[in-house]
């Protein structure tokens, strides 16, 4: 066999793993020794052997190629002809052989570049122009012997193309054998009895790759029906379908639509949903509706991944297509166990992936819930293409893509519809689910008690983590050496951390994707362990199985409950619409919200910053140790819901400032407590950015959204309550917001050093800290450089109008600084920036999202303050222009005009 393949012999030895080769008899490890008797060649090897030895001669290479898969479609093609022997002769094997064909392609594709790269600088390639010279090369590399050294030369690449081959066939013949099994059930469950012949195509890969190449596939046949088969057990599936039974049945005019499945145990039938428009808006109104209540029956079962590719809309009815993540266990995450907010989120509504979730990157943000989708938008990230494709220039590159969308969203007019216009259609759906479900809680926990459901999936990363994996691991670097690619692997250990319950599942991971597979753990829902895809157990890696987590939540459901799921509703809708799509209402912190607010207590501002205050509290997710809130932040140009962060403007120290100044005046004791507890997620912020110059440059030194506003907010709590803790976390947020503002930052007053320069007098005023009144003053004179230079690259940079980042804001820093110290220069500096923009100085209120959020610049925090303003003036400092209090204010003079002896920012 080796003779007529032409491979030397041990050539496979590179391409094992690391486990692999500490597994082999000793003195058999070193790659090309071949100890007589010992390390048989591993199954993918022999198949490559018999792939080339029995390689029919090639074919005669075209002149040109006009597209480049159809040349690297040669190279493979022994691989694909061997793969297509090894199944039976059927109609649709034809279908089967073009998508073995694509997925080697894909595999091959970059090492067949650099190779056709690093002839082309060798000068061996014949031709008049760049096509033909890649023609040639084509021509060369795909003879039996070419093909024989370039799998010796990337035995890692020979691995996973004949694992590939052999999985792919494997999988084909086992979904023709099981259609053989159950034609007749097939005919009669989906397609009215009648026979429909044999498949015509099997479109396989439909979703991703599990248990050696197995996936989602459809089966075409010639009348043009179709049929789904999924190979796992769709007992879930039933089960909720049982339960959508139970949900018509109590709620008739709800009718949602359930999938037919044809139950195999390990396998499994279902119909081939089509996606359909709906007929008028009026079915675009049913469709959320019913979406809604889809959505409260998901949430009760503890569901997750239920994203776009998950749902089909057809004409009004949301189709659920797949549920293999019914009963979803709560995974152990770090940040989640940290914060009472994200356990809140974690087990919420918006776990299903109904609700719109966003994949960020460096393009901005893609929606990928069920909700979302959307077509034609950008992806976020990056995505392979090719360069000068199918000439001897062709080279990988990487650009902007665009998202194909789903099938999920409803058509009206052959309009695909924004489902933040049927915000109040989907709120409305989900109540009367969410109602059914709570008035007949006992019988709906005695039929989720009663489902017969064995495994359902777990999904302990990001799908979209597995996938960039695999993506990367076929660089050209990582296939000559196994070694490499298991060290590209190793990064899940990192990732995961010794506590988590990623740690234990890391060698199965590795072992799935070694397999070309996304990795796949199964859970039942009464057990807290796992089964990997080997059928090897993970006991007690869960602190409970996802049927207990599900009945939990069904008791706990009462009319508070339901008003937190509505917001988070609401608010994860908001994160869809952009700034000019908000509804029209009164802003909160608005000169219209403030008055509304007074007018329901008339004469009394007071009271009604309570009544915000008490709303606040019973808002907060807390734990007894730590309290903080969910709230919209946010992320590049669109906005995120997520459990708050620290800054002043959007997060939690912004609200425990309300609270506590309000406490200050005579408020609910409870005030004052929910602040303590809120602040207690310094210290955890502090530790993550210790010694961190990357997190804390993304931080930054604003005075609204970055360490200076912290530390601001910190020093007016420290001295209302006098905690000497929290005096404390206010100097270690001065010593960070100076190692922020010493990088090349932006100058405004939200995210810069104008904001930096406001912060540090307040906090040198309210907390007598030197090193504050050092850092103000560096600040003040690299703002004052601002204007010493029209074109500094930094004045280019302020594209921006207005006070929050604008140099409205700069020139006020400036002037204030200049009011306490003599500084002719930033008082001069303060009047030619304030040139540059004709913007009034006002107080920076935040856009309206559209829906009520706790934070203090676009929030109820913010109202709040405004009233307290009101109602004290002389006690209550102005928070937006970050004004210290007023028995700290008559020593902002003497502090900043002599401060201590101190470093520069450039000498730091």
């Amino acid at each position: 066999m080796l003779a007529a393949s032409g491979f030397s012999a041990g050539w496979w030895r590179r391409g094992l793993t690391i486990r692999e080769r500490r597994t082999m008899p000793p003195g058999a490890t070193a790659p090309g020794s071949t100890p007589p008797g010992t390390a048989p060649p591993p199954r993918w090897a022999v198949d490559a052997e018999q792939a080339l030895a029995g390689a029919v001669p090639g074919r005669p290479v075209p002149p040109r190629f006009s597209c480049w898969r159809e040349g690297y479609a040669e190279v493979v093609r022994p691989l694909v002809e061997w793969a297509t022997g090894q199944v039976p002769a059927h109609p649709s094997t034809r279908s089967f052989a073009a998508r073995l064909q694509a997925d080697l392609v894909d595999l091959a594709a970059r090492t067949l570049t650099l190779e056709l790269h690093q002839r082309r600088v060798a000068g061996t390639l014949i031709g008049a122009d760049g096509q033909q010279r890649f023609a040639d090369f084509i021509r060369s590399v795909s003879r039996r012997g070419e093909v024989t050294a370039l799998l010796e030369r990337y035995p890692v690449l020979a691995r996973l193309l004949l694992q590939a081959s052999r999985f792919a066939a494997e999988a084909y013949a086992e979904t023709l054998a099981r259609f053989a099994a159950d034609r007749h059930a097939i005919a009669d469950q989906f397609l009215g009895g009648a026979d429909p012949g044999d498949p015509v195509a099997v479109h396989s890969q439909l979703g991703d790759r599990h248990r050696r190449g197995r996936s989602v596939s459809v089966l075409e046949f010639a009348g043009g029906q179709r049929v789904v088969y999924k190979p796992r057990s769709l007992a879930a599936c039933d089960g909720f379908a049982a339960l959508l039974r139970w949900l018509n049945e109590r709620v008739p005019t709800l009718e949602l639509r359930a999938v037919r499945s044809l139950e195999r145990g390990d396998y499994g039938w279902q119909e081939h949903v089509h996606r359909a428009p709906c007929a008028d808006v009026g079915g675009a109104r049913r469709f959320y509706r019913r979406q809604g209540a889809l959505l409260a029956l998901l949430y009760a079962v503890h569901a997750s991944d239920v994203h776009y590719g998950n749902l089909i809309a057809c004409g009004d009815q949301p189709v659920v297509i797949d549920l293999e993540t019914i009963f979803h266990p709560d995974v152990l995450r770090v940040d989640v166990a940290r914060d009472p907010a994200a356990r809140l989120l974690d087990s919420s509504v918006h776990r299903t992936g109904v609700l719109p979730s966003f994949l960020l990157g460096d393009h901005g943000a893609l929606d990928v819930s069920a909700l979302g989708g959307d077509r034609g938008h950008r992806h976020p990230t990056d995505g392979i293409d090719w360069l000068a494709p199918a000439t001897d220039q062709m080279r990988l590159v990487r650009r902007p893509r665009l998202f194909d969308g789903g099938s999920n969203r409803p058509i009206v007019d052959d309009r695909e519809l924004e489902p933040a216009d049927h915000e109040d259609d989907l709120v409305e759906g989900f109540r009367t689910g969410y109602d059914a479900i709570a008035r007949y809680r006992r019988s709906f926990l005695t039929a989720v008690a009663h489902l017969a459901t064995p495994a359902t999936r777990v999904v302990l990363r990001p799908t979209h983590v597995y996938r960039r994996l695999l993506d990367e691991s076929t660089h050209p670097d990582l296939l000559r050496d196994s070694t490499a690619r298991d060290g590209l692997f190793d990064l899940l250990s990192t990732a995961a951390g010794d506590a988590l319950p990623q740690a234990r599942s890391v060698p199965h991971e590795i072992a799935d994707l070694w397999h070309g597979d996304v990795p796949i753990f199964l859970g039942h829902p009464d057990s807290t362990g796992l089964t990997a895809s080997t059928g090897t157990r993970i006991d007690g890696v869960l602190d409970a199985g996802g049927r207990r987590c599900a009945a939990g939540k069904v008791r706990a459901m009462d009319a508070a409950d339901r008003r937190t799921q509505e917001w988070i509703v609401r608010a994860a809708l908001a994160t869809r619409r952009r700034p000019g799509d908000r509804r029209h209402r009164a802003a909160p912190g608005s000169s219209e919200d403030v008055e509304g607010r007074v007018a329901a207590r008339p004469g009394d501002p007071l009271a009604a910053a309570r009544a915000i205050a008490d709303d606040l509290c019973d808002r907060a997710a807390t734990d007894g140790t730590r309290a903080n809130w969910l709230g919209l932040e946010p992320a590049g140009d669109n906005v995120a819901l997520m459990p708050m962060g620290a800054a002043l403007s959007y997060g939690y120290t912004g609200v425990a400032l309300f609270l506590t100044q309000l406490a200050s005046l005579g408020g609910d004791a409870r005030y004052a407590e929910i602040a303590q507890l809120a602040v207690r997620g310094i210290p955890q912020l502090l530790s993550a950015v210790s010694g961190r110059a990357d997190l804390i440059g993304s931080v930054g030194c604003g005075g609204y959204d970055g360490f200076g506003g912290i530390g601001y907010a910190l020093a007016r709590i420290a001295n209302l309550t006098g905690d000497s803790e929290v005096r404390e976390w206010a100097y270690e947020s001065v010593q960070l917001a100076g190692t922020a503002a010493a990088a090349d930052g932006p100058p405004g007053v939200a995210d810069g050093h104008a904001g930096c320069l406001a912060a540090m007098m307040a906090v040198h005023a309210e907390l007598d800290h030197a090193p504050a009144a050092a850092l103000a003053a560096d600040c003040a004179r690299l703002l004052a450089g601002l204007a010493d230079e029209p074109h500094e690259p930094r004045r280019a940079a302020i594209t921006t109008t207005g006070f929050a980042r604008g140099p409205a804001g700069i020139a006020w820093a400036l002037h204030r600084y200049a009011a306490a110290v003599p500084a002719p220069r930033c008082r001069r500096a303060a009047d030619i920036i304030r040139a540059w923009d004709d913007s009034p100085l006002r107080e920076p209120w935040g856009a309206d999202p559209g829906v009520e959020t706790p934070g203090l610049v676009n929030g109820l925090a913010g109202t709040g303050y405004r009233l307290l303003r009101i109602a004290a003036p002389e006690r209550v400092p102005s928070v937006l222009h970050l004004e210290p209090g007023p028995t700290a204010a008559q020593n902002v003079r003497l502090a900043i005009a002599s401060p201590a002896p101190h470093t520069t920012l450039e000498e730091r």
